[in-house]
């Protein structure tokens, strides 16, 4: 991946090396003249390089050129249904498909029109509110995970298939799903961790007994990785941030050479791993650390030019373009953009509403 870290004072526009994670040079993407609201829920690039942005007021896209804000309107038939979009996703077909509290929504890209799918329960109650986890999953199903349970959805076909609303005898608010292998897909929940399968419809506890004898896997659970070497990295909601090996066994790392138990940061909302192999985690005391391939030190990022718009911030996502560029969505900035030199855009672009 083509980041542009500076590391000392030497520009490092090609792959990582061996320097030290300390500074990195960054630029707004998306801001307050862009968005009707700086909080950033999700982020995905489209089949044309468009880039989508679910915000806490508004679905936006971005096609190089401008801005265009998507506003429910009841006098404009195919138009979106909610000003609360939260998570994006794209099928097998390239189609944009958006979650919100009321409907799982397709964008008609020929039409720019939105197409919706509503799930309700027998009271008639949306089942897709808080609706922050979507995948597609291998069989080219979307999965959702909402304060309701685990959704099935079949965008060919348009329909739904299958609909947990109870996991393990109790209501669960899914978070976070990884399908670790077809049909297999490890869940984060606010009763903690689960393995789901498929074929059978069976949910199994997960365990991750951590070196005091406690086990994480009955946590409070925001948000989990599995990385290319297996390691499960799982945030959750009151604690710090846990890494297991395959095995289950715990994995001890550092910030900034203090081990991460003593560290007192806690509730990370997000972490991920670039195609570099390099993982980058967002404490809720703010700002973001990074980790890279082969140590367990992590490193406080920080601008290489002394603007703290990134350590002042709640990182709330991070998503990778097509061409390696890092966007990390935040919580009061909008979208903050990692080498912008690798992205065609035009910070003063225009701005429009549909």
């Amino acid at each position: 991946m083509q980041i542009a870290f500076v590391c000392l004072l030497v520009s490092l526009p090609g792959r990582l090396q061996s320097a030290k994670l300390e500074y990195i040079d960054y630029k707004i993407f998306a801001g307050n003249k862009n968005l009707s609201s700086p909080w950033v829920k999700d982020i995905l690039q489209d089949k044309r390089g468009f880039v989508w942005i679910t915000t806490n007021n508004n679905l936006v896209r971005y096609d190089s050129q401008r801005f265009t804000t998507f506003t429910p309107n009841p006098d404009q038939p195919g138009g979106i249904i909610s000003r609360k979009p939260i998570s994006i996703e794209s099928d097998s077909r390239d189609n944009v498909w958006i979650t919100s509290p009321m409907a799982l929504s397709r964008f008609d890209e020929s039409a720019e029109t939105f197409e919706d799918f509503f799930l309700r329960d027998a009271n008639g109650k949306s089942l897709l509110q808080n609706s922050q986890a979507l995948i597609l999953a291998s069989n080219n199903q979307l999965v959702i995970g909402s304060l309701h349970g685990l959704l099935f959805f079949d965008p060919i076909e348009k329909a739904w298939t299958h609909q947990f609303v109870n996991i393990g005898g109790e209501s669960t608010r899914v978070r976070e799903i990884v399908e670790t292998s077809p049909g297999e897909f490890l869940l984060g929940t606010s009763t903690g961790m689960w393995r789901f399968n498929l074929e059978t419809e069976q949910f199994s506890r997960q365990a991750y007994i951590n070196n005091q004898g406690v086990d994480v896997g009955k946590f409070d659970i925001l948000h989990i990785l599995v990385d290319r070497e297996s390691r499960h990295w799982i945030c959750t909601a009151s604690d710090q941030l846990y890494c297991f090996s395959k095995d289950g066994t715990e994995l001890e790392f550092t910030i900034e050479g203090v081990s991460g138990s003593q560290s007192n940061l806690t509730h990370f909302s997000c972490v991920f791993q670039d195609r570099d192999g390099n993982i980058w985690a967002a404490p809720g005391q703010r700002g973001l650390i990074a980790l890279q391939p082969g140590s367990l030190d992590f490193h406080w990022m920080e601008s290489d030019h002394g603007n703290k718009r990134l350590e002042r911030n709640i990182i709330s996502t991070l998503y990778e373009l097509s061409d390696g560029t890092l966007c990390f969505g935040t919580r009061s900035s909008g979208v903050i953009m990692l080498d912008s030199k690798r992205l065609p855009i035009n910070l003063g672009a225009e701005v429009a509403n549909v």
